[in-house]
């Protein structure tokens, strides 16, 4: 993946699931200064939310 990739799905909107102030400063208190625990934090915090979003869509979804 090049960097101008990473830049273009940075500027995608994604609505309520952005990851918010106070999260973020969890996220970097837990990792401590370690660029790498921050990295891995976030993106395993990100997959948790798709992962929840995913399961009430398709919960929403089956009460129709």
């Amino acid at each position: 993946m090049t960097a101008e990739k990473i830049m273009e799905i940075a500027d995608q909107n994604i609505g309520k699931y952005e990851l918010g102030v106070l999260d973020t400063k969890e996220i970097l208190k837990a990792a401590g200064s370690d660029a790498m625990s921050i990295a891995f934090y976030a993106y395993k915090y990100g997959f948790l939310r798709g992962q929840r979003a995913e399961k009430a869509r398709r919960k929403k979804e089956d009460r129709k």
